[in-house]
């Protein structure tokens, strides 16, 4: 199993991002960016599709074989 908060931290990261720059990206308080990041909560599909578009990068999901 992948560790979300990493996964979380990448997106923000490889963008070059601080966590207030994403948010302002997104159009949201930086407490959305911040939430998912430190395991606090799970970001919605809308978040998910906003720090895409804020990141210049494409929201896949996918169900693959356990």
């Amino acid at each position: 199993m992948v560790d979300r908060v990493f996964v979380k931290r990448t997106w923000r990261s490889r963008a070059g991002l601080t966590r207030s720059e994403l948010a302002e990206r997104m159009e949201t308080a930086q407490s959305v960016v911040a939430r998912p990041e430190s395991g606090r909560a799970r970001p919605s599909t809308r978040t998910l599709e906003k720090v895409a578009k804020a990141t210049g990068t494409r929201l896949r999901i996918a169900f693959d074989p356990a």
